[in-house]
């Protein structure tokens, strides 16, 4: 029993993700020390631009230099409420921008990860402060599984949540569905369940295409049944 513990447990601590979260945690280390809000009065901008790359770079190091580079200038040209989260297996990431406060950018970071990616993420920084914490979480919301409710949309901004396409759903009758991306809910009725969701998916597409963001639109709700733990990214 000793033996396969030992084994076990030299799997785990060998495993890939392992090792990304114990050099993602030590680089934390670094922008803890480099953040604006602890430097004092150094000339810190660089220095705090070096550091997160060393983040990014610890969590991922399939990742160039060149495009954590790219990934620190937008993340550090972003105004309002902003967090940076990733994808450990993958070295993916994720930026939540302009949000209500520093919490809600965290936890929609995190959720904004995990669905774009399939995988539970972590948190590396809420505005200019590094997170203490190198933990993977599963976003519940990700998970829920019951009628349509606006407290259990996940990703979106809370004025997403007051639109008319959230706000009229529950009352819309016939087929209907709903689909999600980081830019909103968008929702329609149709003949049937199928074509409400190939409308809602082409609204999301079509915004999209104008907006030119990354990432596909996950069909969120079928009539007033939330089936988001599908990802389903096509009508049927």
């Amino acid at each position: 029993m000793t033996t396969n513990l030992s084994a076990a447990a030299s799997r785990i601590f060998s495993s890939p993700l392992m090792t990304a979260m114990k050099r993602a945690l030590l680089a934390v280390s670094l922008l803890a020390i480099a953040s604006p809000a602890s430097a004092g009065n150094e000339p810190t901008a660089s220095q705090f631009e070096k550091a997160l790359s060393l983040v990014i770079g610890a969590a991922a190091p399939q990742r160039s230099l060149e495009h954590r580079e790219r990934i620190v200038r937008n993340y550090v040209s972003i105004p309002g409420n902003k967090a940076l989260a990733i994808e450990l297996l993958t070295g993916k990431t994720y930026v939540a921008a302009r949000y209500e406060d520093a919490a809600s950018a965290g936890e929609r970071a995190l959720e904004g990860c995990e669905l774009l990616f399939g995988n539970p993420c972590v948190l590396l920084i809420v505005n200019n402060d590094p997170e203490s914490a190198i933990v993977q979480r599963d976003m519940p919301r990700l998970r829920y599984a019951g009628k349509f409710d606006v407290q259990q949309i996940p990703v979106v901004r809370n004025d997403v949540r007051a639109s008319a396409d959230v706000r009229d759903y529950p009352a819309a009758t016939g087929p209907k569905a709903a689909v999600i991306h980081s830019l909103g809910i968008f929702s329609a009725t149709g003949a049937d369940a199928k074509s409400a969701q190939d409308t809602a998916l082409g609204k999301c597409n079509a915004e999209i295409a104008r907006q030119r963001v990354p990432g596909p639109c996950f069909v969120y709700a079928v009539n007033d049944n939330v089936i988001i733990f599908e990802r389903r990214t096509a009508a049927r």
